[in-house]
């Protein structure tokens, strides 16, 4: 049987591209992955509320909202 020079090449080649194909599909499976980790940590009412809360200032009927000031960001009273 004789292998030419020529195929061993190709067959490298194709070894080599399957290879890097494999790493791409692995990449993506894990990208697939943390996006439905994502999805169904998106969905959970508690997600929601506490998204709600801190990007929109949110507050359920009833609650009353408290703001402290550090004594350096409050400005002297000024004297009349």
């Amino acid at each position: 049987m004789a292998i030419s020079g020529e195929s061993v090449r190709g067959y490298l080649a194709q070894r080599r591209e399957i290879r890097r194909l494999e790493g791409q599909l692995a990449e993506a499976r894990r990208r697939a992955t943390e996006q439905e980790s994502r999805l169904v940590r998106s969905a959970s009412d508690a997600y929601i509320e506490t998204s709600a809360r801190r990007e929109l200032g949110l507050l359920r009927p009833g609650e009353i909202e408290f703001r402290f000031v550090a004594a350096d960001d409050v400005e002297p009273a000024q004297e009349k």
